[in-house]
């Protein structure tokens, strides 16, 4: 009777561990691909008052910008996980993300890291991404986009895109949720 249920103890202690283990790796996974860090594809120059498109490739499928954003107002924000007042506006656009959402906003970030390697920035990125519980799609910027969106000289920059894909603004600078909301709305009412 003994060595039964010292069998038995050890079975239900493995159980325990592997289903937990388990568990553990499945939510990590789940986790993973919730991320919504994209490496860039490419990008084009701007025609008139245009907005530059550009192309993502987001679960194996490359998805432009034009297109993910036809018919809606945009705000594009040019920022790097390395810059104090970046990260400091990151929950205002969180919170804008959401609340805006019905009204037609799409909020989507072009990280401008400061590393050659594509890998590196991806990686950076997510990890800042997950642990700032951000909602909304993040680019890596190449200099092609840089260029594309006339030389970012200073970050945080956010271009306010309205939903005929035409640039009505450029935020050069921290900005607050109402700082944003102001010209969001301006944009808006045009």
């Amino acid at each position: 009777m003994i060595k039964l249920d010292k069998y038995m103890a050890f079975v239900i202690l493995f159980m325990t561990f592997s289903i937990f283990f388990g568990c553990s790796k499945d939510s990590a996974k789940n986790k993973e691909t919730g991320i919504k860090v994209y490496p860039l594809v490419s990008s084009s120059n701007p025609m008139g008052n245009k907005a530059a498109d550009f192309v993502w490739e987001q679960n194996g499928k490359q998805v432009s910008f034009s297109e993910y954003t036809k018919g809606k107002y945009v705000l594009l924000n040019f920022w790097g996980t390395w810059c104090p007042p970046c990260r400091a506006e990151i929950p205002d656009i969180i919170t804008l993300s959401k609340e805006m959402e019905s009204k037609g906003l799409v909020v989507i970030g072009a990280a401008m890291e400061r590393t050659s390697s594509m890998t590196e920035a991806l990686s950076g990125v997510k990890d800042f991404w997950s642990s700032n519980n951000m909602n909304y799609p993040i680019v890596i910027a190449t200099s092609e986009l840089v260029k594309a969106y006339g030389g970012i000289d200073g970050v945080p920059s956010t271009f306010l895109i309205n939903d005929k894909g035409e640039i009505v603004n450029n935020l050069v600078g921290m900005r607050t949720k109402a700082d944003f909301i102001a010209e969001i709305n301006k944009m808006m009412s045009r």
